[in-house]
């Protein structure tokens, strides 16, 4: 005959402890850590020409975040002609994005008519004769390459210069003993082929002169997606500690993207007469409102727009005093790229977003709460990431996680036959999940661009439904991982579970769709504690359910053709009403019922029963409900009582050792 086991007394302690640990999150956050390429945008300013406002270049270009604001200068390229007694213009926030504008001002420079000028990155200005312009003798790029035909010459044909490229400017013997300006034509953000270089600063082409012993920066013209100029003052560099009048280019970009670098001419000499005129803000509006307070000053106070949005800006007309005159735009803010990174989950019907992000250029972390939208309408939790930003190229993903869950499936979803019509020798590998599983810097990378809005960026990720079990053993379940027959892979599942009892074969949980199954474990009868009159040959089950009270149970055993002679027994205290009624025990779950089902073509026995929070089968007066038991066969053909003929039964015993105590106490 069976000896029951001393572990009665403690398995309850190992049930909440060890079996079940510690409660997981239900809050399902989603952490993503990533960046993304700096792209150029920012607002547009369009100059009145007489008929209309046109598209001329984009302000404050590299002003990416609030760390990244400045004042910019730009000397407009297209007309700017008087409506009235004003100079207006128009600026327009016109791609997905958020900008802040602090100031605007406008420059006006009057000048002969051979004269031409230009602004270096401070807003200082200069002039020179265009016929008077001095071409390199030669100019070497960084691999060695004569370039010089490329850029000595303004015809929108120049040299593409990556990110650390440069280009060695000589200018010969060139006479700069009474100053000398270098004029630069650049065109920025251009998408190329080659080596994916990492983000190192805002993009930029950086004037630098030799000081004997490195190259020093001299200013730099901040590129700008249509054609603009730039000129550096180098009298006082030039000629250089060698005696020679030699500059470098250096270029500052990232991933494929280059800057084209047109045109590079010296003008020495005395500068021409120019007369620089100052205009007075007249008015600015916004939305009928007028907002010339917020941007007569840089005094931090910002005018905020979003894509469609734009404000006006006039300036007070003064008279020309020379036969020619050019307009500098002076701006200062920033801009941030609008949440490129969309996070989707699956609403029955479509995939919908629900969060997005705009990263940094370096590695951020960011969280996003999905609890009300995980698990989906199937139960699953499963998580679409698009990056929207294709028109700027390169964007990484180093780790993706979701609270209490286990990534199991990281999937690329992009069509390699589409990109291949842009890009034909393109290798797309879907599975990235060991460069997404955790943060190590080995990364998921977007390595090229693509149309914006024509080639979309998807991943998907899959979590483990959190019961505890490794999605691997779900999948290998009868029936191809689908211990149910529901259609749907256990592994994704919130309320079904499948894993191996103790004799190998498998048994599956399945409770309600609202129910999350936690902690899920097998057990043999001695793991547990003996009981005294019955085995468990199929082992016992434990879990937890969560989300769910009450809630009907369904356990299928596997490789178990018939229960119908079976208890269905369970380990633990007997509660009622949120009450413990008895200590740990072995009890019969009399209200189970069994019954078969036919699973990938084979009988399979189940056992059914109901747990409600606080009452028979659940075993902790708190939320959630923990249950542990399996189906029992009686070893010695005892008929077996209910759980309260039991309590009576003990209650009994207890009462008549109490009165053999008392008599031997009598007798003594």
């Amino acid at each position: 005959m069976k000896k029951i086991s001393f572990l009665y007394v403690v398995v309850l302690l190992f049930i909440i402890n060890a079996v079940f640990a510690a409660l997981p999150s239900y809050a399902q956050i989603l952490t993503l850590e990533a960046w993304e390429m700096a792209g150029g945008s920012c607002p547009w300013v369009f100059p009145w020409n007489g008929a209309e406002y046109v598209k001329d270049n984009d302000i404050y270009s590299v002003a990416r975040y609030p760390q990244g604001e400045y004042t910019d200068y730009y000397l407009l390229q297209q007309p700017l002609l008087p409506q009235g007694n004003n100079y207006t213009l128009e600026i327009r926030e016109i791609e997905r994005e958020d900008s802040w504008t602090d100031f605007t001002g406008l420059v006006a420079v009057d000048h002969a008519s051979d004269v031409s000028v230009g602004t270096d990155d401070k807003g200082n200005i200069s002039a020179f004769r265009p016929v008077e312009l001095i071409t390199p003798v030669s100019a070497v790029s960084n691999s060695g390459d004569n370039v010089n035909a490329l850029i000595n010459t303004e015809d929108d044909s120049g040299f593409n210069a990556y990110s650390e490229d440069y280009i060695e400017v000589d200018f010969g013997n060139a006479d700069v003993s009474q100053g000398a300006r270098v004029l630069l034509r650049v065109k920025g953000f251009l998408t190329g082929i080659g080596e994916d270089m990492p983000f190192i600063g805002p993009p930029a082409v950086v004037v630098q002169t030799f000081n004997g012993s490195a190259w020093q920066e001299i200013g730099r013209l901040k590129p700008r997606f249509e054609w603009s100029e730039g000129i550096f003052d180098l009298s006082s560099y030039l000629p250089d500690i060698n005696g020679d009048r030699k500059i470098r280019l250096y270029s500052i970009s990232h991933s494929i993207k280059y800057h084209e670098i047109d045109f590079v001419a010296l003008s020495v000499g005395p500068e021409p007469a120019i007369e620089i005129k100052e205009l007075a803000l007249v008015s600015a509006s916004f939305n009928g409102g007028d907002v010339s307070g917020i941007l007569n000053f840089a005094d931090d106070n910002y005018l905020q727009m979003t894509q469609g949005d734009k404000f006006s800006v006039s300036f007070a007309s003064e008279p020309q005093t020379l036969a020619k005159r050019d307009f500098i735009f002076v701006s200062e803010g920033y801009y941030i790229p609008g949440n490129t990174y969309e996070i989707y989950t699956w609403d029955g019907v479509d995939w919908t977003m629900r969060d997005s992000y705009s990263f940094a250029t370096t590695d951020e972390i960011r969280t996003f709460d999905l609890s009300s939208f995980l698990p989906d309408p199937n139960g699953e939790y499963k998580v679409r990431i698009l990056q929207n930003y294709t028109g700027w190229g390169d964007a990484e993903i180093d780790y993706v996680s979701l609270d209490s869950r286990s990534l199991i499936s990281a999937t690329d979803l992009r069509d390699e036959a589409q990109w291949r019509l842009i890009y034909p020798t393109i290798v797309i590998i879907p599975d990235i999940l060991s460069l997404v599983i955790s943060s190590d810097d080995v990364r998921f990378v977007y390595p090229l661009s693509g149309p914006r809005n024509v080639f979309t960026r998807w991943t998907e990720y899959v979590f483990d439904d959190g019961d505890g079990v490794d999605a691997a053993i779900e999948d290998s379940a009868p029936n191809g991982g689908d211990g149910n027959d529901d259609g749907t892979p256990d592994y994704g599942q919130v309320n079904v579970t499948s894993l191996p009892g103790p004799n190998g074969d498998y048994i599956t949980l399945e409770s309600s769709p609202s129910c999350q199954n936690m902690n899920i474990q097998t057990f043999s009868e001695a793991d547990i504690g003996l009981d005294n009159i019955y085995d468990y040959p199929y082992g016992l089950i434990g879990f937890m359910l969560d989300l769910c009270n009450p809630d009907t149970v369904r356990v299928y055993f596997h490789n178990v053709a018939d229960l119908s002679t079976f208890p269905y027994r369970n380990f633990g205290p007997i509660l009622s009403g949120g009450v413990e009624v008895s200590p740990n025990l072995w009890y019969t779950m009399s209200s189970t019922t069994f019954g078969t089902a036919v699973i990938d073509g084979n009988t399979v026995a189940y056992a059914e029963f109901t747990l409600t929070e606080g009452e028979m089968g659940d075993h902790t007066t708190a939320s959630p409900i923990v249950s542990l038991g399996g189906p029992a066969l009686n070893t010695f053909g005892i008929p077996a009582v209910n759980n309260w003929g039991m309590m009576i039964f003990m209650v009994l015993a207890g009462l008549v050792s109490v009165y053999y105590l008392r008599r031997k106490k009598i007798k003594s």
